[in-house]
């Protein structure tokens, strides 16, 4: 399983091999983007963003909104071992039309992000849990080219202004 966790200020990345070993590593906010770390991401069109109840909450305001958080380095994901990608989060404020969460990816045949490369669920498709959190499981399988190394993933939780507050992002194993 590898899972990025969004707690307070701190992400955790944990990788178990085949043969059941666990390998966590830990990096404060202000380390992740730092060279060579194995975790980084970038938030685009975020007016502001926080951490708090150990999520992350972006704020995103404006005409042009649409607040994405990408994981930069995912070189421990191929699609032969790895076919979901699972995130829980709350949307408010979001235009009415503009309700649905897309993830996109790259491969190393493929390394851009694009449209092709995505898969796009509406938030009327999703169950919400007792705390009033979406649950998006997202079969990345189903797009024909999730094949080989995976090099990057985009979580789009909207595409408007709004609140959203991410819990969590979980890369699920086949």
């Amino acid at each position: 399983i590898v899972h990025l966790a969004l707690n307070n200020t701190i992400y955790k990345f944990t990788v178990e091999d085949e043969k059941g070993n666990i390998t966590t590593e830990v990096y404060n906010v202000g380390d992740i983007t730092r060279e060579g770390a194995k975790i980084s991401y970038r938030l685009v069109s975020a007016t502001a963003y926080e951490y708090a109840n150990g999520c992350l909450v972006v704020t995103s305001e404006g005409e042009n909104a649409d607040p994405t958080v990408t994981l930069n380095d995912v070189s421990k994901i191929t699609a032969e071992k790895y076919n979901a990608v699972a995130v829980r989060f709350k949307a408010e404020g979001v235009v009415e039309d503009q309700k649905h969460i897309t993830v996109y990816f790259a491969t190393a045949d493929s390394d851009t992000l694009s449209q092709d490369k995505s898969i796009t669920i509406k938030y009327n498709k999703l169950p919400v849990d007792k705390q009033g959190y979406y649950v998006a499981y997202i079969n990345m399988a189903t797009n024909p080219s999730w094949s080989g190394q995976i090099v990057g993933l985009r979580v789009d939780p909207g595409n408007s202004k709004g609140l959203y507050t991410i819990d969590k992002i979980v890369v699920v194993e086949k």
